[in-house]
């Protein structure tokens, strides 16, 4: 894999019924065996849903496609991964809104805008470029690469799409990257967050839940920005155990999980 090298991790979008297992006819190409989604899974990478044939689902689409292309393709995911998937991509982004509430029924987080990752038109400087923005106006970017070497959309040559991964890597202190569930439980358990803090001279306290959210799914740690506290060193306790704290952008942040009970971090500073 080429992210590899840099520490990276992503979401592997399956057409279930494409799948090498299924048997998928030979103008299809090679396909993917579910022991190897399994082995990236295992690395860390997201594997989830992207329908049973990738058909397009609209408006007109009827209930019986509906359930073959989305919550047959979960079962037979389900079933072969050991786990459902968390996420769901319209096959060529077609959708309406009838559809979608359909697929969100069963996938927590439905994959929305993208931006298009390769094809005779994608620059690795125009990549660059949309990264340097994300970051100045707060965005989140939701890449889409289709095939790196063959196939619809792939790279001129895999070296330009590596010299954007490189370019991500120097950027790594100011961007985080990781795979579409994992951004999406963050936000999620962001959203529904509530905090209060009690913060003096030199101590305070922070308060805060996340209620309705099981913490064995949205394991995903939250991070709190102390804007407020100047310096050279921050303890934090949870429950009598310490929580990391660390300065990014030249304010303290600590990294807290997910509870849907009331928790208190006792900080102190110096």
């Amino acid at each position: 894999s080429m992210l590899k090298p840099y520490g990276f991790t992503g979401t592997f979008f399956i057409v279930v019924g494409q799948t090498k297992d299924h048997k998928p006819p030979k103008e299809w190409g090679n396909r993917m065996s579910w022991e190897l989604l399994k082995e990236l899974h295992a690395q860390g990478h997201e594997i989830a849903n992207h329908s049973w044939s990738h058909a397009a689902l609209k408006k007109s689409s009827g209930e019986e496609v509906l359930e073959k292309e989305i919550n047959h393709a979960a079962k037979v995911f389900t079933e072969k991964m050991g786990f459902a998937p968390y996420s769901f991509a319209f096959p060529g982004g077609s959708k309406s809104n009838e559809v979608m509430d359909y697929a969100t029924k069963q996938h927590p987080i439905v994959r929305g805008k993208v931006l298009t990752y390769g094809g005779k038109r994608w620059t690795t400087a125009k990549a660059n470029a949309w990264v340097d923005d994300a970051i100045e106006n707060n965005k989140w970017i939701v890449p889409m690469v289709h095939a790196i070497s063959k196939g619809w959309s792939s790279f001129r040559n895999p070296e330009e799409f590596d010299a954007h991964l490189k370019y991500l890597k120097s950027k790594e202190d100011q961007i985080w990257i990781a795979p579409l569930a994992t951004v999406g439980k963050y936000q999620t358990a962001q959203r529904l967050a509530t905090l209060t803090a009690k913060l003096g001279k030199k101590k305070g306290t922070i308060t805060y839940q996340v209620p309705s959210l099981d913490p064995k799914v949205y394991n995903v740690p939250l991070s709190i920005v102390l804007p407020h506290i100047s310096a050279d060193q921050v303890d934090a306790q949870l429950k009598g155990n310490a929580l990391s704290a660390y300065q990014l952008n030249g304010k303290w942040c600590i990294d807290v999980p997910v509870h849907n009970q009331s928790m208190t971090i006792n900080l102190s500073w110096k």
